[in-house]
C-alpha cells in the first residue's frame, strides 16, 4: 500500500528511539536540554494550542500529559509522557488490533508503577 503522506508510510523508528525523543522533550521542558528543541519551543509544543492539542502532540490534563498515537497498515503505537515528573512509556505493536493491546499494556504499566 502506498500512502500519500511521507511520514505515514515512510517514517520508521524503534521504541527506544521514540523513548529517547520523549525523554529529550521532558528534559527540554525542564530547561535541562536543547538537543532536540529549545525550552521555549518545547513548552509551546506541550501547551494547549487548540482543545487537547499542543503543536503536533496531544496535550491532556492541563498540560500534565502529552501523547501521540500512530498507525500504519499492520502497526499501532503510542507514546505518553509526563513533562513535570519525567515518567512515560512507549508501546509499539505489529497487529491491526494493536490499539486494544497498546492500551492494555499502558494500563498494566500504570498499575505496576502507580
Amino acid at each position: 500500500m502506498t500512502y500519500p503522506e511521507v511520514a505515514a508510510g515512510g517514517l520508521w523508528s524503534t521504541a527506544s528511539d521514540v523513548a529517547r525523543f520523549v525523554i529529550e522533550l521532558q528534559k527540554s521542558f525542564a530547561g535541562k536540554s536543547n538537543r532536540v528543541l529549545s525550552t521555549d519551543l518545547t513548552r509551546q509544543m506541550l501547551s494547549t494550542q487548540t482543545p487537547d492539542w499542543g503543536l503536533g502532540i496531544q496535550v491532556l490534563a492541563e498540560g500534565t500529559i502529552f501523547l501521540h498515537t500512530g498507525s500504519n497498515l499492520g502497526y499501532r503505537c503510542i507514546f505518553i509522557g509526563y513533562p513535570h515528573t519525567g515518567e512515560g512509556a512507549v508501546v509499539m505493536t505489529n497487529a491491526e488490533g494493536g490499539q486494544e493491546l497498546r492500551m492494555e499494556i499502558l494500563r498494566s504499566i500504570a498499575v505496576e508503577y502507580g
